[in-house]
């Protein structure tokens, strides 16, 4: 277990040199997060900053979102190797490798971390239009701050299962739609998909407006699915 959580911290931090050490596009932005919550989550208002670095052939997200009395941290990174990126006459196929790192405070309840480690299959078309499948492992390390003493830390798998449909247009809108066992503050231990759609605009001055609405499924393919979450998010970011 301890091996595998280190992997993953080598993998990202690696990545986090790879980005210092070079000048990739960068965006920073923020956002207004609304949960419409009909399950275990409660109704309430966050508020979430993302910056992303791009290179070449990898790139890093780190995140903050804190509302109510849990605050979240999100490393995350990616690396495709050149040998394993190939152009086509319409299209380009890559494969690559993501490690995550995500961190939980429930104040005076427990902490969380979540170390995942994912296989990356892009294929792009020269039309701009993107189909992205992710498989993975990983471990969810919890501690219940009541018990600490008596329990110590509590470790789960975690498994890693994504698709994303992306298209972009030469005007600059971009939109996306996604299915996926987690997103960037998300690790739920049970089949609990989050479906996603959204939209974002960036303009001439590099500003980019989006939006986003999440829904979480619970019990989806076990018992009666239910709608755990509706998630709505709304935000700026700027690239430079």
């Amino acid at each position: 277990m301890k091996k595998y959580v280190t992997s993953v911290l080598i993998f990202v931090l690696a990545l986090s040199s790879a980005l210092a050490a070079t000048r990739p596009q960068m965006r920073y932005q923020v956002g207004m997060v609304y949960f419409a919550s009909r399950g275990i989550t409660r109704d309430t208002m966050a508020y979430s900053t993302e910056f992303n670095a791009q290179g070449s052939n990898y790139s890093g997200t780190f995140g903050f979102q804190a509302y109510s009395d849990i605050i979240d941290f999100s490393l995350t990174g990616d690396f495709f190797p050149r040998f394993c990126t190939w152009e086509f006459t319409k299209r380009y196929i890559k494969i690559g490798f993501r490690g995550v790192y995500h961190f939980q405070n429930q104040v005076n309840l427990a902490y969380e971390s979540d170390f995942i480690l994912t296989s990356i299959f892009s294929i792009a078309s020269k039309k701009n239009f993107t189909i992205e499948i992710d498989m993975g492992y990983g471990v969810k390390a919890s501690q219940i701050k009541a018990v600490k003493d008596e329990v110590g830390w509590i470790y789960d798998a975690l498994a890693d299962t994504t698709i994303i449909l992306r298209k972009k247009f030469d005007s600059g809108a971009d939109v996306f739609a996604s299915f996926s066992s987690h997103d960037l503050y998300q690790y739920p231990t049970f089949i609990s998909p989050i479906y996603t759609v959204g939209g974002a605009y960036t303009f001439k001055t590099n500003f980019r407006p989006y939006c986003e609405i999440s829904a979480r499924m619970c019990d989806m393919y076990v018992t009666a699915p239910y709608l755990d979450r509706l998630q709505f998010k709304l935000g700026i970011g700027y690239s430079f």
